[in-house]
């Protein structure tokens, strides 16, 4: 085993733009996440994507033609693809970071940018992404009932019996394959990827066979690599769109709920920790929106009337500010805000989103300052051998303690390579309100070039704020360190191989009273339905072994203490702590113990809330039971299902009722009544657990942090079991 070294590396990398997990990425040669598909373009180059903004009003935009532009507000945004070397010695070279490219005086630099793994046939010949296909409102739909359902996810069946009407038509408006062989004649409506439509769809059903139809459509490529998900039983990207729009094709309701499917690259979900894809959803946010206008402006029966959205996103990342200001967040929150405009076509705008599936995985950790002191945490982080993908743990810190420094120490298992920081955090100005690395370390054998690069600390800032409106502006920022390491076990193309075991990380920071330090292990395991030999890694309690309040087998688990740094609360995902979201965690909801049937007791794995971060809103069934975990969800063809588990099997099933929800009430209201009027209507509050003392409800803070769980009418609840179950 060699030895390592930890070097400053500041040179070329202060202020850019380019996300901290790219840099990494590039620079220890871990670019592609199944070790082989990902190849550079012909030109040596990869492919990357990248966000701008401009000042000033509403306008044409000089992007390049392989851009998504939108207005909000006073501001203009737009994502683009470029060309990115992955061997340039100052990637910014490529992204003209130094502002006002394009002659326009009130553009702003590019303020963000990370890789898009793409192949080259995802590229079309002539993009033009800002044109709207032409909608025709399919025969039958009643626009007073109609809501449009979007789900953000991998690939979809989109030409399954469950999402066909009546009449055998297909109920899938608009489908964008992201990295869907692109359209290489005429121009192309999306600017990477493949787009269909409806007719599309019908055209491939013509013939009445299912598997020929999904070959015609560009689905049944299976020398992909990786391959095709619907080349296998299941189907994530199926079993969520069938949870929250799948219908019975005799149920003559179904025509009424029109669905848009936006499938990410599978190279992002592969990259499991999320290091891919916050410009891919936030471009496949922007394509539903502009999709959904269209499809409003020829559903509804009157002038002016709104036609209701629910957008799911049933993914999730470990880490982030978790104060509502990730890239995803921010961009949810402009769709929202966009479709309770008085001149919007669609409208409300409901975003339920899962809490994540890591309470049980040993990811968090943090300390909160007693005022009296710096704040230290000291943590075992576990990288498991033969892993063949990298490790990332996140520390978010507050920026009013940016001026005193960070004192941080990072020793590898065999203890050769240890890096001692103490960096005062700067607060530059940023781009953009974006501003990334300010400072970076780099792990390499010791002696070693560029090429021996497997590990990297940075320092970046990301200009957030917190939930509560009333605070001033800027006043809730925070400050990331981010520390990557690469493979025990790498690709013969990849970087050295690290140590795996123990790697001791100890920060220290001057906080004020009440302020914390927390830290975050991103999500390195295997998404369902994919090839991937990513191992998770996870923190070790130093002090004392695990314990709960009532045994091995209890229900809760209590709060640990907080000296003990690790800790199970604060597991929400990093995608779901916006004010404009609805976070659901995952219930299990056939337990005859119970004292009423519409009771669920809430799963074990469901993340959950805490002192320093939001809370979840409720809890929707996950499991049938304790023992029978998952809800029986549609396969990848029709005619089979299987059972799923997780929260993002819960928040389809939230989405499900408030369209039912929407049907009957809420037309024309904000967003924000809508929220507010269903989980009142919907939820139950407060109901004191069967195994618990008087007065400890479900909600309480020492058992999991819910503050209710959905209402399951009996009618719903037998529709949602023929449903799923079949």
């Amino acid at each position: 085993m060699p030895t390592y070294e930890w070097v400053a590396r500041n040179a070329n990398y202060e202020g850019t733009i380019v996300d901290p997990y790219t840099e990494f990425l590039r620079l220890s040669r871990n670019l592609n996440p199944d070790g082989q598909a990902w190849q550079p373009q012909a030109n040596g180059k990869h492919l990357c994507l990248r966000l701008r903004t401009f000042d000033e009003g509403p306008g044409n935009l000089p992007f390049s033609a392989k851009a998504l532009k939108w207005d909000h507000g006073d501001r203009r945004y737009g994502v683009e693809l470029v060309d990115y070397d992955a061997d340039a010695a100052d990637p910014d070279d490529l992204f003209d970071v130094a502002g006002g490219g394009g002659g326009n005086a009130n553009e702003v630099a590019p303020a963000y940018a990370h890789l898009a793994p793409l192949l080259a046939d995802a590229l079309p010949m002539v993009p033009r992404p800002n044109n709207v296909a032409n909608y025709d409102a399919p025969d039958g739909v009643d626009g007073s009932k109609a809501v449009i359902i979007a789900v953000i996810d991998d690939y979809a069946n989109i030409a399954h019996e469950r999402f066909r009407d009546a009449h055998g038509n297909p109920r899938v408006d608009f489908v964008w394959v992201q990295d869907g062989a692109a359209k290489q004649q005429g121009q192309s409506n999306v600017m990477f990827g493949k787009e269909i439509a409806r007719q599309d769809i019908a055209a491939a059903l013509a013939g009445g066979n299912e598997k020929e139809a999904l070959r015609a459509l560009g689905y049944g490529d299976f020398e992909k690599s990786p391959p095709v998900p619907l080349s296998k039983r299941f189907s994530h990207g199926t079993a969520v769109l069938d949870k929250i729009g799948g219908a019975d094709p005799a149920d003559a309701d179904g025509v009424n709920r029109r669905l848009i499917s936006v499938q990410l690259p599978q190279l992002t979900t592969v990259e499991s920790s999320g290091a891919y894809y916050s410009l891919f959803a936030v471009a496949g946010l922007r394509y539903i929106f502009d999709r959904a206008t269209a499809m409003a402006k020829e559903l509804r029966t009157a002038p002016g009337e709104k036609i209701p959205l629910i957008i799911n996103f049933s993914y999730g990342i470990a880490g982030g500010p978790h104060n509502g200001q990730h890239l995803i967040e921010r961009m949810i929150d402009q769709i929202v805000a966009a479709g309770d405009l008085a001149t919007a076509d669609v409208g409300p705008v409901l975003v339920p989103i899962p809490a994540g599936n890591r309470f049980l995985l040993d990811g968090h950790a943090h300390a909160v300052s007693d005022g009296t002191g710096p704040t230290e945490l000291s943590l075992n982080w576990v990288a498991q051998p033969q892993d063949e993908s990298p490790n990332y743990l996140e520390f978010w810190v507050p920026k009013t303690a940016a001026a005193a420094g960070f004192d941080l120490r990072v020793t590898s298992p065999d203890a050769t390579a240890v890096s001692e920081i103490h960096q005062v955090l700067a607060l530059d100005e940023q781009v953009d309100d974006l501003d990334y690395t300010s400072v970076a370390f780099v792990l390499r054998a010791a002696g070693g070039g560029a090429s021996d690069i497997t590990g990297r600390i940075s320092v970046d800032r990301i200009n957030t704020h917190t939930l509560d409106p009333s605070t001033a502006t800027g006043s809730g920022d925070k400050i990331r360190i981010l520390v990557a390491l690469g493979p025990s076990y790498p690709a013969k193309s990849q970087g050295a191989r690290l140590p795996s075991g123990i790697w001791k990380v100890e920060a220290k920071i001057a906080l004020a009273e009440g302020e914390a330090i927390e830290a975050w292990v991103q999500r390195d395991d295997r998404p369902p339905g994919y090839i991937r030999q990513g191992r998770q890694s996870y923190l070790e309690r130093r002090d004392e072994p695990d314990v709960r309040d009532r045994g091995d087998l209890a229900e809760h688990i209590g709060r640990m203490p907080e000296g003990a740094g690790l800790n199970r609360y604060g597991t929400v995902s990093g995608m779901a702590t916006g004010n404009a979201v609805i976070r659901v965690g995952a219930s299990r909801y056939t337990e005859d113990h119970l004292p009423t049937k519409d009771y669920h007791m809430p799963s074990l794995y469901s993340g959950a809330g805490s002192g320093t971060t939001v809370d979840v809103d409720l809890v929707a069934p996950g499991d049938r039971s304790r023992v029978f975990g998952g809800l029986m969800c549609a396969t990848s063809l029709s005619g089979a299902g299987m059972a799923i588990n997780g929260t993002s099997v819960a928040a389809p099933i939230v989405g499900r009722m408030l369209a039912d929800y929407l049907q009957a009430a809420g037309r024309g209201a904000s967003a924000a009544q809508v929220r507010s009027d269903f989980l009142a209507s919907r939820t139950i509050q407060g109901v004191n657990l069967p195994d618990t003392p008087a007065g400890r409800a479900l909600h309480d803070p020492d058992l999991r942090n819910y503050r209710g769980r959905l209402r399951v009418p009996d009618a719903a609840y037998l529709k949602l079991r023929y449903d799923l179950r079949r």
